[in-house]
């Protein structure tokens, strides 16, 4: 477990874990199933004052994306999933929660869903196109400082 605290609200919890069940307060209801070798995952629940405020999956090995316009170098730790929870969204957990990670597994990028393209924007994530132009499967680069 970790501890994360700024002046945004009550300290954040994050605790590893080994898959998440279905949780009517989140919008997706996967559940982190890692792939053949569960050492390059990291699964995360994260807690604010006893809450559930969040959950995350950092993979250390991501797949290679090819075409993106990010230099290869800043694409070795992706942020494979990450929601906050519905009773907590629009108040500042998303970037404490991913600054809490950043400092956990040091820079982080992700391939954002067409809703996420916002939040990624509104904490300070440089978005990168595709070469096309137009993004893959409504994915959008997104890389943390």
């Amino acid at each position: 477990m970790s501890e994360n605290r700024d002046d945004c609200g009550m300290p954040l919890v994050m605790s590893r874990v080994n898959r998440f069940d279905y949780d009517s307060g989140y919008d997706y209801s996967w559940d982190a199933t890692p792939g053949p070798d569960e050492r390059d995952y990291a699964i995360y629940s994260v807690a604010e004052d006893g809450v559930p405020v969040a959950r995350a999956l950092v993979n250390t090995k991501p797949l290679l994306l090819v075409g993106y316009t990010a230099p290869p170098e800043l694409l070795t730790t992706e942020l494979d999933y990450f929601e906050v929870h519905k009773s907590h969204r629009g108040r500042g957990v998303g970037g404490r929660v991913t600054q809490a990670l950043t400092a956990a597994h040091g820079r982080l990028h992700a391939l954002s869903s067409p809703d996420a393209v916002g939040f990624y924007r509104s904490i300070g994530w440089s978005e990168y196109l595709h070469e096309s132009g137009r993004s893959l499967s409504q994915a959008e680069l997104f890389v943390g400082p």
